[in-house]
């Protein structure tokens, strides 16, 4: 026997909620069958309680069911079951409901009627959502051509409870999304399917869904234990998302669209006084008087066509950014605080990495506006970098980060994925890590800050704590020095295979540097200092004097210059931008961490130039004391600095043999440990062993 509409009832944990249920659904399957529609029931008990079970046995179906089916499934999931429910069942249409809901009387006939006129590719809701129990308010649903696809992309602007075809479930079926893993909301999912494959959504005027809103409900627990995410679904793919949304983008771009859009909710909220919503709330109210029409008035409503429309707006601008059919083989994460040298030295693996492969496409995604300039000096030609807060104006942090998960499970769900201190990139991880099991994961470990105080260097870290939260879901940690690298595995102590050794590609230049050049200026790598500053320089050269040494002392970066106005303006030279002259220059003296440095320092000893530096520099562990330059002893007040910096300068200058052998071991260590071609040797076997 078949029938006009089978309801697939599903049953978990709702004992104390079921009778009531079961009273509503009775009401409105006789109301439609009263209409001349045939109706089944098919309840689908998945993992239920013993008394919860028990009664669905005794329970005896009344005058408005047809059909009747029990079914019992072991899934401890809402998408599979409701697969099973619908798989049995044996009516034309097929209406999904919760085993704690109500609904109006007239839900089933209206949905009906609706759902012939419209057609089989057509998705029937029920218009007004009044939510009781734990919260009251009323939310307002409008059909998918008014909601429009904009307002997919960060909420479900339709229910779980949807009427369709049993053909059009069959052909796209719920998936399976289990309580407890990285995804949530197989509503939400299934239609953004139904919307890919150009389903459309469309209400039945006048009814209403009560919907019991509890603590220990499925869905209350996907909100408090979940990432709020979906599973990748086809809707969000560029192509798919910007044939589909094109003429909503437009028609939003005109702020005058959402604001009738209001107007047009607001207006329909008159349906609260009439007397129809009356004679729809009354019975289910005499079914459960937690229905209180007193809560319900319009302010506190909702409606779908009143959703925002930003963050929709923003990912077509992604979209279109991304291109409609594009895969990404490597994408980066970067925050404001993005330096020169962690940008140059992504850029130079990103470049290694195209020469393995040269189908490799790079994405870089920067949460706000930052100079790439650095990265994309050295990335692959054909690299897309996008900024997400510019995509639409007052984005908050929770839509930057639901566009750049939805944007990744489009277009790289398998990537590899470089990131180095970086505030953004370690929230991102940290959350949505098991949204991307395919991801691979790329920490670059680049250096530690330091900081001299009163004579000792206090060390700081940003990632750190990243590594020891997150390291079960890091590919590989790079690290640019040895030191660095024995000094997170002696501080972390676990899975140490993960850690791979890649120093930076510098090239020597050829021939070195003539030993008659007249070598007569000190580069001093500070970090940023104040115009009010400046007058160290000058202070070290007084001491040089003192010692009998007539050198020129010069900062890199040049300290700030006083504008009309005696503000500073902003520094004369960019750590990496620009390279250091070193012609005539006598060694590199390093004081004081800044980003950037360690190419500074690599580029010096290449061209066979010593270099100075204070254990707290962040570059100490390059310079081998005695052989290519030297480390200072950590004074006794910091006022004693420049005595100590002089006295080493005046040091290997006075020792013209020493300071040959010096210079041209600083060449054979760089020519050992960073040559271009062994770093993009050292690449191809890191990412070719891990991959």
């Amino acid at each position: 026997m078949t029938f006009d509409l089978s309801i697939i009832l599903n049953v978990h944990d709702e004992a104390t909620y079921i009778a009531r249920t079961l009273r509503s659904t009775e009401e409105a399957a006789r109301y439609a069958r009263d209409q001349g529609a045939r109706v089944e029931l098919v309840i689908v008990l998945d993992r239920p309680a013993a008394d919860l079970a028990e009664r669905i046995e005794r329970y005896e179906p009344s005058s408005g069911f047809d059909g009747f089916q029990v079914l019992t499934v072991d899934n401890g999931s809402l998408g599979p079951s409701r697969a099973a429910g619908i798989a049995a069942a044996r009516g034309e249409f097929v209406t999904l409901c919760d085993a704690d809901d109500l609904v109006s009387f007239n839900a089933f006939a209206a949905s009906l009627d609706v759902a012939r006129r419209e057609g089989p590719d057509a998705i029937v809701v029920l218009e007004f959502i009044f939510a009781f129990g734990r919260e009251d308010w009323v939310g307002q649903y409008s059909n998918s051509d008014a909601v429009t696809p904009l307002r997919f992309v960060t909420y479900s602007p339709f229910p779980a409870r949807i009427f369709a075809p049993k053909s059009l479930f069959l052909e796209i079926p719920h998936v399976d999304i289990p309580l407890g893993g990285a995804f949530a909301f197989e509503d939400w999912h299934i239609n953004c399917e139904m919307s890919a494959a150009g389903v459309r959504f469309v209400v039945a005027p006048d009814t209403i869904l009560f919907y019991r809103r509890r603590t220990a409900s499925l869905s209350a627990v996907f909100d408090r234990t979940s990432l709020r995410v979906i599973p990748p679904t086809k809707f969000l793919q560029p192509a798919i998302f910007l044939a589909a949304a094109r003429s909503a983008y437009r028609l939003y771009e005109d702020p005058e669209s959402e604001q009738e859009d209001a107007r047009i909710v607001d207006a329909r909220m008159d349906f609260l006084k009439s007397s129809l919503c009356r004679e729809l709330v009354y019975p289910a109210n005499r079914i459960d008087p937690s229905i209180d029409i007193r809560r319900y008035g319009a302010d506190r409503s909702y409606g779908t066509r009143r959703l925002p429309v930003a963050p929709g707006m923003a990912y077509y601008r992604l979209c279109q950014a991304l291109g409609p059919n594009s895969t990404f083989t490597d994408v980066v994460l970067v925050s404001m605080q993005l330096d020169d040298y962690a940008a140059w030295y992504m850029g130079e693996v990103l470049g290694a990495l195209r020469t393995v492969d040269p189908a490799a496409r790079v994405l870089v995604f920067a949460e706000h506006p930052v100079d790439l300039e650095p990265l994309r000096r050295h990335v692959p030609i054909g690299t897309v970098q996008v900024v997400l807060a510019e995509l639409h104006p007052g984005l908050a942090e929770a839509d930057r980060d639901a566009l750049a998960v939805k944007a990744l499970q489009a277009v790289a769900p398998a990537a590899r994925i470089h990131f180095c201190h970086s505030a953004f990139a370690s929230r991102f991880w940290r959350r949505f890590a098991p949204v991307f099991p395919g991801m691979r994961a790329v920490l670059y470990r680049l250096g530690y800050g330091a900081e001299d105080v009163q004579g000792r260097a206090f060390g700081f870290d940003d990632d750190l704590d990243l590594i020891s939260d997150c390291l079960p879901t890091l590919r590989t940690l790079i690290a640019d020095r040895a030191a660095i690298l024995e000094r997170d595995l002696e501080r972390i102590g676990a899975m140490a295979t993960k850690w791979a050794l890649l120093p930076a590609p510098v090239a020597c230049p050829a021939p070195p540097r003539s030993r008659d050049q007249p070598r007569h200026r000190v580069i001093w790598l500070t970090g940023p200092q104040g115009a009010g500053e400046r007058d160290d320089a000058a202070a070290l050269m007084d001491a040089l004097s003192a010692r009998g040494a007539r050198l020129q002392v010069e900062r890199w970066p040049a300290p700030a210059q006083e504008s009309d106005g005696g503000a500073p303006r902003s520094f004369l030279a960019e750590p990496i931008h620009g390279a250091v002259d070193l012609d005539g220059v006598l060694c590199i003296l390093a004081t004081a961490f800044h980003p950037g440095m360690q190419k500074h320092v690599l580029d010096a000893m290449a061209a066979g130039v010593p270099v100075i530096a204070a254990r707290s520099s962040g570059v100490e562990d390059l310079v081998d004391h005695g052989r290519c330059g030297l480390l200072l002893p950590e004074p006794p007040a910091d006022s004693d600095m420049l005595a100590v910096c002089a006295a080493a300068i005046v040091e290997i200058s006075t020792d013209a043999a020493r300071y040959d052998e010096m210079s041209e071991t600083a060449r054979a260590v760089v020519r050992a440990r960073h040559e271009p071609d062994v770093f993009q040797a050292t690449v191809g076997k890191i990412f070719g062993d891990r991959d």
